[in-house]
């Protein structure tokens, strides 16, 4: 018998997940990309916006707090997300705090993403 390449068959056992067969369910993982893009994007834009009204506060008792905002957005622009993740995903869970080691991988990335791309848009929201 011949197996094809993209075999239908294959395809749907693959998106609906079979853990007993060695199938794992695609659609599922697809599902959580899409909650985490969401959380992660309310969160990236309410973050941003806070970096960039303290970045454009001209209150001479904001300043150390303007200083602060410019370096995070320096740092986290300059830091190639992955790293972002690896930090966040390996290091957070090694370190065995009570509340902050034990969350699930996908808050993990959630909160990845939000540190890296909240620096981006930030960068957007201040009209230079």
């Amino acid at each position: 018998m011949e197996h094809f390449f993209f075999n239908p068959t294959d395809m749907w056992r693959s998106f609906i997940g079979n853990p007993k067969q060695g199938y794992y369910s695609v659609g599922a993982a697809i599902w959580l990309n899409i909650r985490m893009f969401l959380a992660a994007e309310v969160l990236i834009l309410l973050f941003a916006l806070l970096l960039a009204l303290l970045r454009q506060s001209t209150a001479p008792a904001l300043f150390p707090i303007r200083i602060l905002a410019t370096a995070y957005v320096d740092f986290f622009r300059g830091v190639p997300l992955i790293l972002v993740i690896f930090a966040l995903g390996l290091g957070v869970p090694a370190l065995s705090l009570p509340f902050v080691s034990s969350q699930p991988d996908a808050v993990y990335g959630v909160a990845a993403l939000v540190l890296s791309y909240s620096a981006y848009v930030s960068e957007v929201y201040r009209p230079d």
